[in-house]
């Protein structure tokens, strides 16, 4: 799928308004610390981000973004769970990024959240540290409205 969609041919079937082809925007994410993995997952640091890296550089894709995915660890370690805790006992948020900044000198500036998951500790990390979050979903009020709340 990635040699196909990552391909010049597939890109440049639909081009845009200034006629380049697709830009993708990558989000991964580290799956680490996990007891139990039914699904199979890739599991280990840096494995997806080397990955999606070595597709970017063999395809000479250098206008994708490249950006920070995260999806809190359950409690019970199991890779097809989902949790909503950030920051607390089961966390790996500042393992994995301090990995990449040591390792891959690399820094997200966006982030996606798992699940979308939206908690004052998600508000209080990103606030801190990357200026950019795909979940803050606010758009322009709609002034004319008299509903509180516009559905158009």
């Amino acid at each position: 799928m990635l040699k196909i969609c990552m391909s010049k041919n597939f890109r440049h079937s639909l081009k845009d308004s200034f006629g380049n082809g697709w830009i993708y925007n990558w989000h991964c994410v580290d799956h680490v610390d996990y007891k139990k993995n039914p699904r199979k997952r890739t599991i280990g640091y840096h494995k997806i981000f080397d990955k999606y890296q070595y597709f970017i550089r063999k395809f000479n894709s250098k206008n994708d973004g490249f950006y920070f995915h995260y999806h809190p660890h359950p409690i019970q370690k199991f890779a097809n769970l989902c949790a909503t805790r950030w920051i607390g006992p089961t966390d790996k948020l500042f393992q994995i990024l301090n990995r990449r900044i040591i390792d891959r000198f690399w820094f997200p500036s966006v982030n996606r959240p798992g699940f979308q998951v939206c908690r004052p500790d998600s508000h209080w990390f990103l606030e801190q540290f990357i200026p950019f979050d795909y979940a803050n979903l606010s758009k322009k009020k709609n002034t004319t409205s008299n509903s509180q709340f516009d559905v158009s």
